[in-house]
């Protein structure tokens, strides 16, 4: 979900201060070495895909650094608040066919840690960055059990289909609520994305092939979120727009249920500056050194199309 991308650019701009009109501060006075985490549980899945890395100086030279702290003396750790047993993760090393940053990651390679409905568990960093021992953590609940898609009204339509009423037909999820969580997150993406089968006579946007092509993957992929649910078990709709679908494609539907860590990072990471021009930081609860987000979901996952 573009997650480590937005991390990265908040890793940015947490350390750029600035005051009444906006004008950023370049001297890097206010940098302080962070631990960024971005990882998150899901129940009955193995503890994979943590990911830390670090901020950097506003004018560093990325070409020579790297956003990895040092592995030997870094430690990753997952605690089962329940049991108080700790467990210890390992370093996965990207494959040298593929070394993009998000292959690069920490997991659980043991049996015994077990990610249950309702329970909490506490992720400890420690690390050495820019000669200086950092120390951060975060705990997520894990949502309740009972979330799920129902059932959608369509598996396939045709774009923007009008019913007899002249009304445009949009699909419709159902979904059952997780108890006492009140916050959904929404994943759109199109499997088979191109220039050829963009969808150009469309009232929202209008871009040529060669800008589809340059930014196919934002194009491609769109997310949006449900909140103030009820707390209990029920049945909640969630319509998904058009301007979600920008091709004739198969897609991919991904709802899921989230805790309040991931909730009020996602509300806050790309409102970070307020109405007088200064700049204030995203909700991380994350303590100590760290910023990003750990936290939890439980998803579903569907399936539909859009023709001609």
């Amino acid at each position: 979900m573009k997650t480590i991308e937005h991390i990265l650019i908040l890793s940015l701009i947490i350390f750029i201060y600035s005051c009444g009109k906006g004008s950023v501060e370049v001297e890097n006075t206010s940098y302080r070495p962070k631990i960024v985490i971005d990882g998150y549980l899901v129940p009955h899945h193995k503890v994979k895909n943590i990911r830390i890395t670090r901020n950097f100086k506003i004018n560093e030279n990325l070409n020579n650094f790297s956003l990895i702290p040092e592995v030997n003396n870094t430690t990753v750790t997952i605690t089962d608040l329940q049991t108080d047993i700790v467990y210890p993760l390992s370093f996965h090393r990207a494959p040298e066919q593929d070394r993009r940053l998000e292959n690069y990651y920490w997991e659980y390679n043991g049996d015994d840690l077990l990610i249950e409905y309702g329970q909490r568990y506490q992720l400890n960093v420690t690390t050495i960055i820019d000669g200086k021992e950092l120390q951060a953590s975060s705990i997520t609940k894990i949502p309740e059990d009972g979330f799920e898609i129902i059932n959608i009204n369509y598996t396939e339509l045709k774009y923007r289909e009008q019913d007899e009423n002249n009304q445009s037909k949009h699909f419709m999820l159902t979904i059952n609520r997780a108890p006492g969580t009140t916050f959904y997150v929404n994943t759109i993406q199109a499997l088979n994305p191109s220039k050829y089968n963009y969808i150009y006579n469309n009232p929202y946007s209008n871009p040529d092939s060669s800008e589809v092509e340059e930014d196919l993957v934002d194009w491609s992929y769109t997310y949006d979120w449900t909140q103030d649910t009820p707390e209990t078990a029920g049945y909640t709709n969630v319509q998904m727009f058009w301007p979600y679908f920008n091709f004739y494609d198969d897609y991919q539907i991904i709802t899921m249920a989230c805790d309040i860590n991931y909730k009020e990072f996602l509300q806050t990471y790309d409102s970070v500056q307020e109405e007088d021009g200064n700049f204030h930081e995203a909700k991380y609860n994350i303590q100590g050194d760290g910023i990003g987000v750990f936290g939890s979901v439980v998803m579903d996952t569907l399936y539909v199309k859009v023709t001609k």
